[in-house]
């Protein structure tokens, strides 16, 4: 997948990168990675998936304003899904009813 990806910093200093997942007629899909580091050592890993208007849309920089529908999966529901997706998307692609 060669998708448009830009680094930026948020207003709090956090290092992000934001890719352009689909684009439609009128609906943009976004993905956003972020690492939020604490001083204790540990980190946390989040991810946002959205669906913008491409109205509202900046596909210079990929921010965007009023999604039509946004989720942010935190760093243990992100490492759930990884593994949900590494066990099951072979099976299922490889034949879904048979899976199932």
């Amino acid at each position: 997948m060669n998708t448009p990806k830009v680094v930026q910093r948020s207003r709090g200093g956090i290092s992000y990168l934001a890719a352009v997942l689909r684009e439609r007629k009128t609906v943009v899909t976004r993905s956003v990675f972020w690492r939020i580091p604490h001083k204790s050592g540990r980190e946390e890993i989040h991810l946002r998936l959205g669906r913008y208007q491409k109205s509202g849309f900046n596909s210079e920089t990929l921010e965007a304003t009023s999604p039509k529908s946004e989720l942010t999966l935190d760093s243990e529901e992100l490492t759930n899904l990884l593994a949900f997706l590494n066990e099951n998307y072979e099976p299922m692609r490889t034949g879904a009813r048979a899976f199932i």
